[in-house]
């Protein structure tokens, strides 16, 4: 089953060509998609990529809607796996930049430049730890999703950094709310005085902005399967 949120995006599935969709444990009953099914399970590069799914057609739809309410501008996508959320944010009127580490490898990043082509996305991929672009990149930015390294302190490590990187407006989006290394990374911005507006979707996604700020979350209706 795939939900389909009350919130529209561009469907990109059908240029994503090596995606499967499967329901998983955590994914509460919905399908999400995976990349890589023509790799092998023990494939000693892609095995483990095969389970990193992308954001659920909600969670992206959500996604898009956030980065429409900013009203575009620049954008950071820590995690970028094969290209998926940035391609959301591109269509949403953005100037992306994709981290991470894997893009270093040929064939992980030929298949994102491939997935990202045939969408017609335009994205910057860079090679790195997130903690490195932020050691060598003063930009700020209008929003960033922290989706990289979900282990503790990784994803706390994040979000410090990109509150400092954030413009006064800008948002942080935090995916994988349902483990503690995303939490963690709540709990800190929530301390530090941002707002937030968490939804319910299968693997929780949440979005924070500073107070004063003009943001308003867009509305969601959560579909009935997810757990509360």
């Amino acid at each position: 089953m795939i939900y389909r949120s009350n919130l529209t995006a561009p469907d990109f599935q059908p240029y994503f060509k090596h995606t499967i969709s499967q329901v998983r444990p955590h994914s509460q009953g919905h399908d999400v998609l995976y990349d890589f099914q023509d790799k092998a399970d023990d494939d000693p590069v892609f095995g483990v990529y095969k389970r990193c799914g992308f954001f659920t057609h909600d969670e992206a739809a959500i996604l898009y809607n956030i980065a429409r309410q900013v009203g575009g501008g620049s954008w950071l996508d820590i995690g970028g796996l094969t290209g998926w959320t940035a391609a959301h944010l591109s269509k949403a009127g953005c100037s992306v930049t994709s981290v991470d580490p894997m893009y270093t490898n040929l064939d992980f990043l030929t298949r994102t430049t491939d997935n990202l082509r045939e969408a017609g996305c335009a994205v910057g991929l860079v090679g790195c730890t997130s903690n490195l672009f932020f050691a060598d990149d003063p930009d700020r930015f209008d929003g960033i999703v922290i989706d990289g390294d979900h282990e503790s302190p990784r994803p706390l490590q994040d979000a410090i950094n990109a509150a400092e990187r954030t413009t006064p407006d800008g948002v942080i989006v935090l995916h994988d709310m349902i483990f503690p290394g995303p939490q963690e990374a709540w709990m800190y911005l929530n301390n530090k005085g941002w707002k937030t507006h968490g939804y319910k979707t299968p693997h929780r996604l949440t979005v924070c902005w500073r107070g004063g700020s003009v943001f308003v979350p867009p509305y969601h209706v959560p579909d009935p399967g997810v757990h509360v």
